[in-house]
């Protein structure tokens, strides 16, 4: 679930405030620290953070191994859950940390010469490879999204190489929200050990095509996400920015424009004229040839421990209003013993099933 914890600024942020030039996006080595591992030159290099992932992070490294992975460059912001034990025990894992608490907002110069004010954790986005991957291709995750390819790919590799081809610099994903039948079947503690497990355990997701290409821009949403469908049916709103909430309100499909929560942007070349707009889109269009699907598992057994964790910290943005909203979403489905599906709900089946729903393209 990508929401930015907003705590108060540690003093890495507050020194970064008072001292010197605000700095470029390639002037944070000092600020983030390889703890564990070192980072190798590498085909392939998955990149992503994390705080309390544990449930997610064996079928998570399981699945990106089976695509090709060779380097994980983790970000851990001070998990207390085994995630960092874990992610140490790894192999081919760099752990990487920082004295910059993950929701401090720090001024930041872009290539465009335009100072941002993001989250630390928004700038790690872009930092993060363009310090240890210039000019590669990476793969950015969080621990509970698994990138589906096209059914002629196989392996990452096998992508980077058809991008070269058609001279792009980045793919975007349709963010595809996976989910049980019912609350009910939240019940019980399994431990996932791969992206099999995932799909036994969360089959479902909604079948409808979710944005619509636009070569040379970035897609446009057509649909909602089964979040937001989710937080309608139940009749919850959200307490998260007047725009999120105006999002949320019912409308036509066809006014719907720039709906974050419907895609991703994870694939893309790290050039020194590329980076990150937030979390969702990078400043350059996307292929128009090839999409690809993030399946996104949200709706986990492990989420009621995250809502608890989240709204006894009170540290995420808004209030941390977001986790206070699935909170109350779960509670009045449980209620009613609610499902998550709905007419439009299929169960996975394979690549070939979301290239036929418009989820994934490749030509």
């Amino acid at each position: 679930m990508d929401n930015t914890p907003d705590p108060a600024p540690s003093d890495g942020a507050r020194a970064i405030a008072r001292h010197g030039p605000i700095p470029t996006l390639d002037q944070l080595h000092a600020l983030i620290s390889v703890e564990h591992g070192q980072v190798r030159p590498s085909d392939v290099t998955l990149y992503g953070m994390v705080r309390d992932e544990l449930f997610n992070l064996p079928a998570f490294f399981h699945y990106y191994r089976s695509l090709g992975v060779d380097q994980f460059l983790i970000f851990d912001d001070g998990s207390t859950d085994g995630s960092r034990e874990f992610l140490i025990q790894q192999p081919d894992c760099a752990v990487l940390t920082s004295d910059v608490r993950y929701g401090d907002e720090i001024a930041v110069c872009y290539p465009d010469g335009a100072v941002r004010n993001f989250r630390w954790g928004l700038v790690l986005k872009s930092a993060i490879p363009r310090l240890f991957l210039d000019d590669q291709f990476a793969v950015y995750a969080d621990a509970d999204e698994f990138i589906i390819l096209p059914a002629p790919i196989a392996t990452l590799r096998e992508l980077f190489d058809a991008l070269r081809r058609r001279k792009a610099v980045c793919a975007f994903a349709n963010l595809v929200e996976f989910y049980p039948n019912n609350i009910q079947d939240l019940e019980g503690d399994p431990s996932p050990r791969s992206f099999d497990d995932m799909i036994r355990l969360y089959p479902y997701f909604d079948g409808v095509p979710l944005n619509e290409i636009v070569p040379g821009a970035q897609p446009q949403a057509v649909a909602i996400s089964a979040s937001t469908r989710l937080f309608r049916h139940y009749r919850m709103r959200e307490r998260r920015s007047w725009l999120d909430r105006l999002l949320l309100r019912p409308k036509p499909v066809k006014r719907m424009r720039r709906q974050t929560d419907t895609i991703k942007t994870p694939i893309v070349r790290w050039r020194p004229d590329v980076w990150l707009e937030g979390s969702h889109y990078a400043n350059l269009a996307p292929s128009s040839d090839i999409v690809l699907a993030t399946a996104h598992f949200k709706f986990t057994h492990d989420l009621s421990r995250r809502i608890e964790s989240a709204v006894e910290w009170n540290s995420y943005a808004q209030d941390s209003g977001a986790y206070h909203a699935y909170k109350a979403l779960l509670d009045a489905m449980s209620r009613v013993r609610g499902d998550f599906t709905y007419g439009k709900s299929v169960a996975y089946q394979g690549p070939t099933q979301l290239e036929a729903l418009g989820l994934v393209q490749y030509r």
